[in-house]
């Protein structure tokens, strides 16, 4: 006896006809991310990929829309309009999470790449016994600039440090510091590219005296040797 495909039994690897499929549930979009294959580098052309062949399907002779009704074969319960979009939905959002994590990973790897660059700092004749050493990183977020110094007294009491880059284009202020309770080292962070101040500077501030310079540099040291 032969079947029909009108009744309720379904082919391995299929779906029974009629019964609705959300990758939201039963772990679909988990198995996706479990593959090593979605974690790849993503091809910089994936989107316009998925977009040609999604509109190459729609296009395709006899496809339907969304408006024209499907018609039911005997036995087969009718599939509503809106699963079917929230279906389409889910599935379009899962491609365009597992697109968006890959081209983050890529952007992350390109952005801390590059190795952080050592700058040694030296005392001015303000201060002779002073030395310091800043550790240079380029972040997602800006120009991370560690700093460890020594014979650089804690500074007194209404007075503070301050750090600065500068260059051809002027000085750039990259935060403030005082030592009083001993250093643990000093992370101070940069917003402009350092190829442009590439010297890093270190100067006594009096409060209240705004935020300009005082000019009294402590330590300094440059990006160019």
């Amino acid at each position: 006896m032969t079947h029909d495909g009108d009744g309720d039994g379904a082919q391995p690897g299929r779906l029974p006809e009629g019964a609705d499929f959300d990758p939201l549930e039963s772990g679909g979009i988990a198995a996706i991310l479990r593959r090593e294959a979605v974690w790849a580098a993503v091809p910089p052309d994936l989107a316009t990929r998925i977009l040609a062949d999604v509109g190459a399907a729609a296009a395709q002779p006899g496809a339907r829309t969304s408006d024209q009704p499907t018609p039911m074969r005997r036995g087969q319960a009718r599939r509503s309009v809106p699963a079917l979009r929230r279906h389409r939905f889910a599935l379009a959002a899962a491609a365009a999470a597992v697109v968006g994590v890959g081209g983050a990973l890529a952007v992350t790897v390109a952005q801390t790449d590059a190795p952080p660059t050592e700058v040694a700092l030296v005392g001015t004749d303000l201060a002779q016994q002073s030395r310091g050493e800043a550790r240079v990183e380029d972040t997602p977020s800006g120009v991370k600039i560690s700093i460890d110094v020594s014979g650089l007294p804690p500074a007194a009491a209404g007075t503070y440090y301050e750090g600065w880059v500068s260059g051809d284009r002027g000085s750039v202020a990259i935060g403030t510091f005082h030592l009083r309770k001993g250093s643990d080292g000093v992370v101070l962070w940069s917003g402009v590219d350092m190829r442009a101040y590439p010297t890093i500077k270190v100067t006594l501030q009096q409060e209240g005296r705004g935020p300009a310079s005082s000019g009294q540099v402590l330590l300094a040291g440059s990006l160019a040797g």
